[in-house]
C-alpha cells in the first residue's frame, strides 16, 4: 500500500493508516479465515455490478486454518435491500470442509439455498481428496419465503 502524504493532510494520512494497521492486526491476532459468496436478485443482475436489488450475502468462518479443513464452521446467512435493510439473518455450524452453496431466487418471495461440502484441489488432506473423487455432499437444503418483511424457513416436505 501506498500513501501519499503532504504536510497539509499528515494528520488524517496518519489516522487512516493506524487504522488500517490496527484492522490488520486485530485479524491477523483473532485467527479467523472466512470465505463469501453473494448472489443477488433479480435473477439477471449481477452483485458486482450493483444492478441488484436485493443481496444474499453467505459468509463462512472458521478458526482452523486452512479453511478448507475439515473443521467447525458457522455459516451466516444474510438478505439485504439497497437501504441496508436486513431481510434476513439466519446462521448455522456446521462441521464439514469448504462449504459451497447453491441458489435458486427465481421470483423475490422465495428462495432455496442449498449448502454442499465441496472438495479443493489445493487441500492434501484426505477428507478433500475424498470430496474430489466423490463430488459434493449436500449438507443442507434450506427455503424461506417472504412474509411481514423478512424471509423466514419454511420446512422442506
Amino acid at each position: 500500500m501506498f500513501l501519499y502524504i503532504n504536510k497539509k493532510n499528515n494528520n488524517m494520512h496518519k489516522t487512516i493508516f493506524l487504522i488500517i494497521f490496527i484492522i490488520m492486526l486485530l485479524s491477523s491476532c483473532l485467527k479467523v479465515e472466512y470465505s463469501t459468496q453473494l448472489f443477488s436478485f433479480p435473477p439477471e443482475s449481477k452483485p458486482h455490478v450493483h444492478n441488484w436489488q436485493y443481496l444474499l450475502i453467505i459468509n463462512v468462518f472458521t478458526s482452523q486454518k486452512p479453511i478448507s479443513k475439515k473443521s467447525k464452521k458457522k455459516v451466516q446467512l444474510k438478505i439485504i435491500d439497497k437501504k441496508k435493510n436486513i431481510l434476513l439473518d439466519d446462521s448455522y455450524y456446521l462441521y464439514c470442509a469448504s462449504v459451497n452453496a447453491s441458489v435458486v431466487w427465481k421470483n423475490f418471495k422465495t428462495i432455496n439455498i442449498e449448502l454442499l461440502e465441496v472438495g479443493n484441489k489445493y487441500a492434501v488432506d484426505r477428507h478433500n481428496i475424498y470430496l474430489l473423487k466423490s463430488g459434493p455432499t449436500k449438507l443442507m437444503d434450506l427455503l424461506y419465503t417472504y412474509k411481514n418483511k423478512h424471509y423466514i424457513k419454511v420446512l422442506k416436505q
